[in-house]
């Protein structure tokens, strides 16, 4: 009984095994498709300048970028809004039993000047007060007045400062805008040349399973007549099979590369494209070293471009605002009013008298905790900016030659490694040649073709890795 459910377990195990072969060999029957990106032929190519155009227009960062901005140029524009004219008016009257008490009537247009003084032009028209001074003909009074600080108030003011402030924010908000398409520019070369990178490296593997199968088929061929052994296709199949899961595996990653691509590039109703199956990418760009001469002209120029540093130095200003406003409140408060007036309305404008009043408002604060808080705030916030602003110097220039270093290091690994493929592709030719003339075999030949498929990724990569070193290094600069 033992030995028959043995023999019944091992046949079972051959059929299962039998049937996973013919499957198995059945893929190596049918063209490498992708289950996403085969729905659509490649038919044109998307240009590096045209992805990152999509990238920096669409993209959902750089509208929230451009959102803040148009939030600072509004905010801009609510603080010149405290120097617009305003038109006050108001009309009173209250009566009593047998007559009325008082009836009043002002109308006043004031304008705000930028230096802090206050023009005004004003009508009124007050009868049956008892109050004489406040008490009008019944024509009204016209009446222009100036109102100007003495002391405190005239250097800087709260309505000054708050459209230095609003002004300095549009700066901040335009270098953030800046510095976000910097880093998304870097982060979706990243993902275009990983693009780039897994079409070349699929263009190989499928290369190299083309070449393996036709041989195969011209092995097999020379089997069924008699011209070679059979253990040549067991070996020659077992590198069909190999070659086809390098296959598979190369075109997984080409999916997951384009989707990555097809990721940040965006339609004006904030969906994604579809359409990367349609594209294919530019080849990686050709190895290129930098100079010292370069560097140092770029490491100069980066503390001019790179927005996160002229961020800081915007909020640092708006800071230096807030510091002369607080040492301004220090200043005691002094106003002076001058007011000119005619009683008489209804004659001429050369024939009406003209009165005038004049006043004088004072204000000294006792023991200055507030103004002397709000300095202390500030000055404290712009100690935290000037030290902020010395570390970003330190690191951008730290950046520059970071990536400097990287791009000249990635530009010696691809030249070796396109050194080594080219003496990989000379070993090849030469065992191959041996094949023909039966004084080399399939194993050392599949050797080296493996050697030179290694060979070839590795120059891949060092491409990948040196356009990439120049995407970080184009970052450094802010060259985006």
């Amino acid at each position: 009984m033992r030995w028959i459910l043995l023999f019944i377990g091992t046949a079972w195990c051959t059929v299962t095994l039998s049937a996973q072969f013919e499957r198995a060999f059945s893929l190596l029957m049918q063209a490498d498709s992708s289950f996403l990106l085969g729905k659509f032929t490649p038919t044109d190519t998307l240009s590096i300048a045209q992805y990152l155009y999509l990238v920096q227009r669409l993209h959902p960062d750089m509208r929230i970028a451009a959102a803040a901005l148009d939030r600072a140029e509004g905010a801009n524009l609510g603080a010149w809004g405290a120097l617009d004219p305003r038109f006050t008016f108001h009309a009173a009257t209250k009566n009593y039993e047998g007559g009325v008490k008082n009836n009043e009537l002002s109308a006043t247009v004031t304008v705000p000047v930028y230096w802090g003084q206050r023009l005004s032009l004003g009508f009124r028209r007050a009868t049956a007060f008892f109050d004489r001074d406040y008490l009008t003909t019944p024509d009204g009074e016209p009446s222009i007045s100036l109102s100007l600080p003495l002391v405190r108030n005239v250097l800087t003011d709260p309505t000054r400062t708050a459209i230095a402030r609003t002004e300095q924010g549009i700066v901040a908000a335009t270098a953030a805008l800046d510095e976000r398409r910097n880093s998304l520019s870097y982060a979706a070369l990243a993902d275009y040349y990983a693009w780039a990178a897994s079409r070349a490296r699929y263009s190989i593997a499928l290369r190299l399973f083309e070449v393996a199968f036709a041989r195969y088929q011209w092995i097999t061929a020379e089997i069924a007549r008699g011209e070679r052994a059979p253990i040549d296709s067991v070996e020659i199949l077992q590198e069909v099979f190999r070659r086809r899961s390098l296959l598979v595996r190369a075109r997984n990653q080409v999916e997951r590369a384009a989707l990555s691509v097809a990721l940040n590039i965006w339609r004006d109703n904030f969906t994604s494209s579809t359409m990367i199956a349609r594209y294919t990418p530019e080849v990686l760009p050709l190895p290129a070293m930098l100079d010292s001469v370069r560097i140092e002209f770029d490491r100069l120029r980066a503390r001019q471009r790179r927005p996160e540093l002229r961020r800081l130095q915007a909020e640092y200003e708006q800071v230096q605002f807030d510091v002369r406003l607080a040492r301004e409140s220090f200043k005691p408060a002094l106003n002076a009013k001058l007011s000119l007036y005619s009683p008489a309305w209804s004659q001429p404008v050369t024939q009406l008298p003209t009165f005038w009043k004049a006043g004088l408002d004072f204000e000294l604060p006792i023991l200055y905790r507030a103004p002397s808080g709000q300095e202390q705030q500030a000055l404290a916030q712009r100690t935290q900016l000037a030290a902020l602003i010395e570390l970003n110097q330190r690191r951008i220039d730290n950046d520059v030659l970071l990536a400097a270093t990287t791009v000249n290091a990635t530009f010696e690994q691809a030249m070796l490694a396109q050194a080594e493929r080219i003496a990989a592709e000379l070993m090849v030719r030469a065992e191959q040649q041996l094949f023909e003339r039966g004084e080399s075999d399939l194993l050392r030949l599949n050797l080296r073709e493996r050697l030179l498929a290694e060979a070839q990724e590795r120059e891949i990569e060092a491409l990948q890795a040196h356009a990439s070193a120049w995407a970080l290094y184009r970052w450094a600069i802010a060259d985006y």
